[in-house]
């Protein structure tokens, strides 16, 4: 991990930072955003400015996450949390292409926002059913 512990020369840095790289539209945002919404919608001023940051520091997820043990890569909750707070307002919908072990799907459905999650590896629908607070009910079938 670390090359020659305890000797000089041969050590190598761990990459221990994530990018997140934002893409937006060409023009102007949509501006139809009713003000009731704005306000629900609306960051603090310590958020705005721990928010806006180019670098985060922000802790690994722990044993107290419902998915630890169970996917292979756990994001923190405060990742999501930051950019949904930052690019979305209440009722807006989050798309998670990977929805890996439901992590922004909790954090989308948490701040009100509506939400969408694709996986392709069925075993982890359990986990993101847990972690969104999901049961199947009898007689009824979930969505796949």
């Amino acid at each position: 991990m670390f090359g020659s512990y305890p000797y000089p020369r041969n050590f190598y840095a761990q990459n221990t930072s994530e990018f997140i790289t934002i893409y937006v539209k060409d023009g102007k945002p949509t501006n139809n955003i009713p003000q009731e919404l704005k306000e629900q919608s609306k960051l603090s001023q310590k958020e705005w400015v721990q928010f806006t940051k180019q670098i985060w520091d922000i802790p690994i997820p722990n044993k107290s996450d419902l998915a630890f043990g169970k996917h292979a890569a756990i994001m923190p909750e405060a990742i999501p949390y930051r950019l949904i707070k930052l690019y979305s307002f209440i009722w807006d919908i989050v798309l998670d292409p990977f929805a890996g072990s439901g992590t922004t799907l909790k954090v989308a459905k948490e701040l009100g926002r509506n939400f969408i999650g694709y996986e392709i590896y069925p075993h982890y629908k359990s986990v993101i059913e847990e972690k969104l607070g999901l049961f199947a009910i009898q007689g009824q079938k979930n969505a796949q």
